[in-house]
């Protein structure tokens, strides 16, 4: 029998979702809570590896015990009785054995700015403040340009380990909510730091600091990256669709 977990959690008191010697990550803590429960060591294996500082509302997670004496029903409210408060279970489903959950039909992201910075602590904690000034339809119009099936390699971080670097983007929009400025995307895949490196690439283009920095790394050839990474604190994994 098998679990899927779908898990959210405050990104800022965890080095990330996968687990590391000597550092508290999200995969970590639910491991812990759940051989507490069930006094059953197995691993949970997460659908996407969200970095240290990153948010996530949508993270789906398997978990597959040889056996677990807990009941399905009884399980998520005593699961979240043993976890700390900035990681919650939202749903539990009991799923095949041999589901695969490394190859999902689509993830989402948001990434928050705030022009000038907020005084709302909520804000602040989930967006980027921003000096510069910036448009909202000019960032929406350079949004639009990363649609589709385009080789993302300007846009990939550092020590990814990914075989190519071609990815399709099937929505990009920014949209004003609730004092912030909100870029929400949904692609097939992303790269190591990917949605960062296009959000700070937007925010260097429409400043005036790097203009045209978007459509360049669009076109640039194998060898250029465009370097403009926003903080992880804006960005939160919003969703793990599976087709």
């Amino acid at each position: 029998m098998a679990y899927k977990l779908v898990l959210a959690y405050e990104g800022a008191g965890f080095h990330g979702f996968q687990r590391q010697p000597g550092r508290r990550t999200v995969q970590g803590v639910v491991e812990e809570a759940l051989w507490q429960l069930t006094g059953r060591r197995a691993a949970v294996a997460g659908a996407s590896r969200t970095d240290a500082g990153v948010h996530a509302q949508g993270q789906v997670a398997l978990w597959c015990p040889d056996d677990c004496a807990v009941p399905p029903g009884r399980l998520l409210p005593a699961l979240n009785g043993r976890l700390p408060q900035d990681v919650r279970v939202r749903t539990i489903t009991v799923v095949p054995d041999d589901i695969d959950i490394r190859h999902a039909g689509s993830k989402t992201y948001s990434y928050r700015i705030v022009p000038g910075g907020s005084t709302d602590l909520w804000l602040s904690a989930h967006s980027w403040a921003v000096s510069a000034p910036v448009s909202l339809q000019a960032l929406d119009n350079r949004a639009r340009l990363f649609v589709g099936t385009h080789d993302f390699y300007a846009f990939r971080g550092e020590g990814s380990a990914a075989r190519t670097t071609v990815r399709t983007i099937l929505s990009a929009r920014w949209h004003a909510e609730r004092g912030a400025f909100v870029f929400r995307v949904t692609g097939s895949g992303f790269l190591y730091h990917m949605v960062r490196l296009m959000v700070g690439s937007m925010v260097a283009d429409v400043s005036g600091r790097r203009p045209g920095l978007v459509a360049a790394g669009l076109a640039s050839a194998p060898g250029f990256k465009t370097a403009e990474l926003a903080p992880p604190h804006g960005l939160t994994l919003e969703r793990i669709d599976f087709f």
